[in-house]
This record gives structure tokens, C-alpha cells and sequence, in this order.
């Protein structure tokens, strides 16, 4: 990923770089105005921190989208595999009525332009995905629990079933988030994944001195996207460990509840 200039504090996914049509970015913990323990740059609503700070926050990422603080979408995430489409109708309802409308959604998709979609994570899977054909975005917030009820292909289902999106035509980002080597499961993960059917040979390996399973979700996603048809060179992963990098990243794994939360995001412009 590079960093965007002028706006060091947030990242952009190389391959998407190369569409004139979209905007997006991850953010860091970089450049915003929440203290410790949310230092700085702390976007999630539902967090602890002061509510002013995190506005402030926000303020500061719609200028650097040069869109209003109301055009950023950003749903109460629960681990859900529901997909909101945003349309005329959700746009059309007051600031406070879409917060309420968006609550217990994990997946946004859009084709409304110069209206940002986004997710919060602070190690779970950020995903973003554009239909260059359609002109539709979709953000995806997966973590293991999403993860293991395939949220990735419901979303591309929705994308198919609203606006007759191709999977073949879809680029992909999947962005920042714990690696395997920082994500030890227990035994109930393990069987859950077993349970419903996941390749459990190819995402899971098993530390050698502990025996505790290590799941890689960024290879979980990948090949949730590959099954759905998404052609390997379009889909690009970040690499990027927030375990590892948490003077970068927050990182609910290792900060605990009173973590911070970054923003995933993508916009038709």
C-alpha cells in the first residue's frame, strides 16, 4: 500500500490507484486529536473515546476525501453477514435515523457517487471491492466470525443481485489486519470453520511448540473472492500486520476493549 500525498495518515491499495473513478484509503492511528489510549487518529463511534475528539477525527478524514462529514457511511458492526445497499432511500433519512438503519450490518454496497462507504477495524479484515464495469463499491468489515459465514460472497451476491455485477470484472483490496503468525484461535474457531465447510488445510497451520491453531483470514478471503469467480491478478493484499504494527495501527488483540478503530473506505466519485 502507499501513502497518500499530503495525507500521510492514510493508505491506498496500488492496483486501485489506477481507477479515475473511485477514491479510497485505510486509515492509521496517525494525524487526528484523541489521547491515549486512543491516540490519535481514532474513528469508531462506538469506542470509548470523547465523542468530540472522534468527531473532530472524522472531520478531518471527509476533508481529505473532499466530502461532507454526512456522506461518510459507517454501519454498527456486530460480526454480521448483512450487506446494506445504500441507496436514495437510506441517503434520503436523517443523520440520526441512519445510524439506526445501519445497525447490525457488516457490508456495504453503493453505486451512489461522492458518497464514502466504510467499515471499522482494529484487526479484523477490512475489504474493499470495485465493479469498474456497473461503477458499484462495496466495503466489507470480515472478521473471523464474518469470515468463517463467508461475508465476501454475500456481498458479491448482492452486488449481482442489485446491480448485475460480474465477478470476473470486480477488483478487490484486502487491507490491514492481524496476520496468522498474530492469530492464535482455540479449538471451538477451528471447529466452527470445519463446521461449515472451509478449507481449513489451506487457512489454518498449528504452532510447533504450543500446538494452538494460527488462522490466516487474509488467505480466508482471498479465496472466498476466487470462488466467486474474482480473477487473482485484481485482488491485492496489503500484508500488512496491525498486531505487529501497532504503533501504526490499533489493535484490539493486543490494546484490548478500549482500542481505537481505523476506517476502510472506498467512494464513487
Amino acid at each position: 500500500m502507499k501513502r497518500v500525498t499530503g495525507f500521510p495518515f492514510l493508505l491506498q491499495f496500488e492496483r486501485l490507484l489506477q481507477e479515475k473513478d473511485i477514491n479510497h484509503f485505510t486509515t492509521t492511528r496517525k494525524g487526528g486529536v484523541s489521547k491515549p489510549p486512543f491516540a490519535s487518529f481514532n474513528l469508531g463511534n462506538y469506542s470509548e473515546d470523547d465523542l468530540v475528539a472522534i468527531t473532530e477525527n472524522r472531520r478531518r478524514l471527509s476533508e481529505a476525501l473532499c466530502i461532507r462529514p454526512d456522506r461518510l457511511i459507517v454501519p454498527k458492526q456486530i460480526h454480521s453477514n448483512k450487506v446494506l445497499l445504500v441507496d436514495d432511500k437510506f441517503l434520503s433519512l436523517p443523520e440520526s435515523e441512519r445510524s439506526k438503519a445501519s445497525e447490525g450490518y457488516d457490508a456495504l454496497i453503493t453505486r451512489q457517487r461522492e458518497v464514502c462507504i466504510g467499515i471499522t477495524t482494529a484487526d479484523c479484515v477490512p475489504v474493499i471491492l470495485y465493479d469498474p464495469q456497473k461503477k458499484v463499491i462495496a466495503a466489507i468489515h470480515a472478521g473471523w466470525k464474518g469470515t468463517v459465514s463467508r461475508i465476501v460472497r454475500a456481498t458479491i451476491c448482492e452486488m449481482q443481485k442489485n446491480f448485475g455485477s460480474s465477478a470476473s470484472d470486480i477488483l478487490a483490496g484486502i487491507g490491514p489486519s492481524i496476520s496468522q503468525d498474530a492469530f492464535e484461535v482455540g479449538e471451538e474457531v477451528v471447529a466452527t470453520f470445519q463446521n461449515e465447510k472451509h478449507s481449513v488445510e489451506r487457512i489454518m497451520i498449528r504452532n510447533e511448540i504450543t500446538g494452538k491453531a494460527h488462522f490466516d483470514l487474509w488467505e480466508a478471503n482471498k479465496l472466498q473472492l476466487l470462488d466467486c469467480g474474482v480473477k487473482e491478478p485484481n485482488i491485492e493484499l496489503a500484508r500488512i500486520c496491525t498486531y505487529t504494527h501497532n504503533d501504526i495501527f490499533f489493535s484490539a488483540r493486543r490494546e484490548g476493549i478500549k482500542s481505537g478503530r481505523m476506517i476502510t473506505g472506498i467512494l464513487l466519485l
